[in-house]
């Protein structure tokens, strides 16, 4: 039976790539992880939009080469992404509470 470390973990974001999806605290949580043992993490940005660009550009400044940017994937794909690995996904709610919108991580287990 493999360690933990030899099954690859993913954390994916699907959605619009905008700024008030705040995708850039998947990247900036990735960057803090960069000096721990992840390597068995990978992260995919799944989806297209407006904050495309800035965030791209955020990966090569923090020199990150476990983040994948697949851009826009019909639904029934994203789908697939969420349900046939064993991942973490990462969405912003669309409600909020007393003004504040809180970002969720949702553990899926295949």
């Amino acid at each position: 039976m493999g360690s933990r470390k030899e099954t690859k973990e993913i954390i994916s974001f699907i959605g619009l790539l905008a700024k008030w999806a705040n995708v850039d605290k998947v990247i900036n949580a990735a960057n803090a992880l960069k000096k721990e043992d992840v390597s068995f993490l990978s992260f995919y940005i799944v989806g297209n939009g407006p904050d495309r660009g800035r965030l791209e550009q955020m990966v090569k400044e923090y020199d990150l080469n476990n983040i994948t940017f697949t851009g826009f994937v019909p639904i029934d794909n994203a789908y697939e992404i969420m349900l046939n690995q064993k991942s973490v996904f990462v969405c912003r709610t669309c409600c909020t509470f007393l003004g504040i919108v809180s970002t969720h991580l949702i553990y899926i287990v295949a």
